[in-house]
C-alpha cells in the first residue's frame, strides 16, 4: 500500500511539473559584486528565458534591484536590503546610521518589502 501511495504522489507531482506554470523567484540578490559580471540586460535576459515572470529582487548597495527595476517593472520586484555591503550582515543591527539611511531610501524610491535580514542570538534583544 505504501508503495501505490508513493507512486501516485511522484506521478502526481510529476503531472504538475509538467505543466507551463509561471515562476515567482522570491529570493533574488543583485549586489554589487553582480553588476559587472551580470550587466542589467543580460540579468533580465537570464530570468525571462528561464521563465521567471515575477522575481522579488534585493542588493547590497541599493543601485542595483533600482537598476533592474528600471529595464524591467513587469518583472521586478524590489525590496530594500537593510545592507549597504555584504560586510554588514552582522553588524546592521547596531548601525546607527541604518534608520536614516532606510527612511531616506524609502523615501526616494518604491519597495515592497524590507528584507532579508540576519539576525542571531543576543542581537534580537
Amino acid at each position: 500500500m505504501r508503495l501505490l501511495l508513493a507512486i501516485a504522489l511522484v506521478a502526481a507531482g510529476t503531472s504538475a511539473f509538467s505543466q507551463n506554470l509561471p515562476i515567482f523567484d522570491a529570493h533574488i540578490h543583485y549586489s554589487h559584486d553582480a553588476w559587472d559580471v551580470v550587466p542589467v540586460q543580460d540579468a533580465i535576459a537570464i530570468l525571462r528565458k528561464a521563465g521567471v515572470k515575477r522575481a522579488l529582487i534585493s542588493s547590497s548597495g541599493d543601485d542595483g534591484q533600482q537598476r533592474l527595476y528600471a529595464a524591467a517593472p513587469d518583472l521586478v520586484i524590489p525590496e530594500l536590503r537593510v545592507y549597504r555591503m555584504r560586510g554588514e550582515i552582522g553588524t546592521w543591527m547596531r548601525d546607527e546610521t541604518l534608520i536614516p539611511y532606510l527612511q531616506e531610501s524609502l523615501s526616494k524610491y518604491k519597495y515592497v518589502a524590507i528584507g532579508e535580514f540576519h539576525l542571531y542570538g543576543a542581537d534580537a534583544d
